[in-house]
């Protein structure tokens, strides 16, 4: 999803659905995630495999209800995205350690670090790991 801030990718349906309001779904808006989205749905999901469907309700703003009526191939089809942006995270741990970094590394402030999209937040990792490298060399 290359885009920015404020855009959101639309993603059309293969087969429309009905919300349990009775709104006529053919299309979804897919609004970039937050590190602090992952980390809310964290709290309340501990398994990474029960993740996509909060997420996409989040970066949706539909009911996971309403996920519920969607058709199978339109749902698997727009969890790509989803899986993309978590794969680096599927170890509890590993977030917390990437926000460390960020705030000893550039002195990112927590705020900061959670109102970073995945996309950016993988993009300052990579930036602090090519300038500790080259500060202190590669390790490996």
């Amino acid at each position: 999803m290359s885009q920015t801030q404020t855009e959101a990718e639309i993603f059309t349906l293969k087969y429309p659905f009905t919300t349990a309001a009775g709104s006529s779904i053919s299309q979804l808006s897919l609004k970039r995630l937050k590190v602090k989205d992952l980390k809310q749905v964290k709290q309340t999901h501990k398994d990474p495999a029960d993740w996509d469907e909060p997420l996409i309700s989040r970066s949706t703003g539909l009911l996971p209800e309403d996920l519920d009526n969607m058709d199978l191939a339109d749902y698997l089809g727009c969890r790509p995205d989803f899986k993309k942006s978590q794969g680096w995270v599927n170890n509890p741990t590993v977030l917390i350690k990437a926000q460390g970094l960020l705030a000893r590394w550039f002195r990112f402030q927590p705020e900061a670090i959670e109102a970073l999209d995945t996309d950016d937040l993988e993009m300052w990792l990579e930036q602090a790991e090519e300038q500790i490298k080259s500060e202190y060399g590669d390790r490996n």
